[in-house]
């Protein structure tokens, strides 16, 4: 439909502001490693991969030891699938400045998308619970984890990425209900999240969620299907579909040696 296009042009336009900073700052000073970075983050939310790594490639050879540019760069790496890489230039990030909160949480998600449940959480598990936005981070890959693995039980939330505020326990109690149960015919459609659809066997529903979750918000939901629960679908029409709109078309994932 026309309105998703005009959405990725809305969104596109909105870059523009920090594009702008970034090269007025890169004219001064072309070795300016922040500024790389910078655009090299814009280029990333406009879904220019190439651009983007050239971007933060520039940053890393200037200032090798920059945590952002690190950090930076895993987020553009998870986006392509290139998920041993990303957990590197992460654990690079945090080793530089343990402070950057962000990394650690990243890292996690990192790990949920390379298929180390377990190690996900683990991740999680070793660090103190945000009371920030990054709260959202933390309970979308616990949730997810625990999902992928089965743990329904153990559910505290849904892996369904909130705009803002942080979880409230008891809000999807119902929803959470339904899943333990198995009756996900039941489950509204706000919460019939593609990790939830296909590891309850509905492919299909989950192939035309992903496609349908880009297309609402780019940026928010790429990454998550490189996760290996996804592998059945990878040659499903509305899975392919979503790859040539993210401009992905023939990636496939790396992941960790186990």
């Amino acid at each position: 439909p026309s309105h998703y296009g005009e959405r990725a042009t809305r969104f596109a336009a909105m870059q523009e502001p920090a594009a702008g900073a970034a090269r007025r700052a890169l004219a001064l000073d072309p070795d300016n490693a922040s500024a790389h970075v910078a655009l090299g983050s814009v280029h990333r939310n406009r879904l220019e991969w190439g651009r983007a790594e050239a971007e933060y490639a520039r940053a890393l050879t200037l200032d090798p030891e920059n945590a952002e540019a690190h950090l930076q760069y895993a987020q553009l790496l998870m986006d392509l699938g290139r998920l041993p890489h990303a957990i590197e230039e992460l654990q690079r990030a945090i080793e530089l400045d343990p402070g950057v909160v962000v990394a650690g949480r990243l890292l996690a998600a990192a790990r949920l998308m390379a298929g180390q449940y377990e190690a996900a959480l683990a991740e999680l598990d070793r660090r103190e619970p945000s009371r920030t936005g990054l709260a959202n981070l933390e309970h979308w890959v616990e949730a997810s984890a625990l999902v992928a693995l089965g743990r329904f039980d153990e559910l505290r939330a849904l892996p369904v990425p909130r705009a803002s505020g942080p979880y409230r326990e008891g809000e999807t109690a119902e929803a959470l209900a339904l899943i333990r149960s198995g009756d996900i015919d039941a489950l509204p459609e706000e919460h019939a999240h593609p990790i939830i659809l296909m590891k309850f066997g509905r492919a299909d529903d989950a192939a035309e969620r992903l496609l349908t979750d880009f297309r609402i918000d780019p940026r928010l939901h790429v990454g998550i299907h490189w996760m290996p629960l996804f592998d059945p679908i990878r040659d499903h029409p509305a899975y392919l579909q979503m790859l040539r709109e993210a401009k992905l078309e023939g990636v496939t994932p790396e992941r960790p040696t186990p």
